[in-house]
Order: C-alpha cells, then structure tokens, then sequence
C-alpha cells in the first residue's frame, strides 16, 4: 500500500504542476509550481526506487523457491538422521539453522501479508513449513 501511496503522491504533484503552471505569476503559483515539482522530483525517485526493489524480489522467484525447499530439506533430514548427536556444537549448529529457518520463515510471511509493505515480499512463504525444534535446541 505505501508503493500506491507514493505514486499517488506523484500523480497529485505532477497534476498540481499541470494546473499551476498556466498561472499569473503570482509568488503564491510559484511557490506552488516550486513545491509540486520537488515533491514530483522526490517521490518519482522513491517511486522508481521501490519499483526497482518490487522487480528484483519477483524476478528470478522459481529459484529461491527451490533454494528454500533445498535448504528446509538438508536441515531436516540433519534433525531426522541424529548424525549430529555425538557432537555437541554440530548439534547446536544445527538447531541455530532450524531456529533461524524459522524466525526467516515468519518474518517473511509475516511481511508478505502486511497491509503496507506487502507488494515487496512475494507471497511464496506459506507454502513452507516451520521446523519443529521444541526443546531440543538447547541455550
């Protein structure tokens, strides 16, 4: 929501440079036309700028869907093989990727269905799941 909010704010000032710019001269107009061009200047550049980060997180979504399903799957079979129990701090570096898979996990989704914020997160976040650790992960 905050994207359309700064491309509305674009639309009003470039409409308010529209109408001010046929004025009489007044400094009132010329401050006017002033204003509205900075604030164009400004929220085209905020504009373009999220425009850009909007593209970069959706481009190129195939793969980080598969580096996620490569990565939840190599932390769970780790946890389901017990490999690692002989050693404490492998352990431990184990439950530490499963906590932040899942801290990574709902932050995501959580932005992804935020109200303001959510066109920059792809909503591909609820089809993963969280990894169940309970007590185990020790610290």
């Amino acid at each position: 929501m905050i994207y359309f909010v700064i491309i509305a704010i674009l639309i009003l000032s470039l409409i308010g440079m529209y109408l001010l710019y046929d004025e009489d001269g007044s400094t009132v107009a010329v401050v006017g036309l002033m204003t509205c061009v900075i604030i164009a200047i400004v929220t085209g550049i905020v504009a373009c700028v999220m425009t850009i980060d909007v593209i970069s997180n959706h481009v190129g979504i195939d793969g980080h869907i598969a580096a996620n399903n490569e990565r939840y799957n190599a932390i769970v079979s780790q946890l389901e093989s017990g490999e690692f129990s002989e050693s404490p701090i492998a352990l431990k570096k184990l439950y530490d990727q499963a906590r932040e898979w899942t801290e990574d996990l709902v932050k995501n989704k959580s932005n992804s269905h935020d109200f303001w914020i959510g066109i920059f997160t792809p909503a591909i976040y609820d089809d993963f799941q969280i990894i169940p650790i309970g007590d185990r992960g020790g610290s």
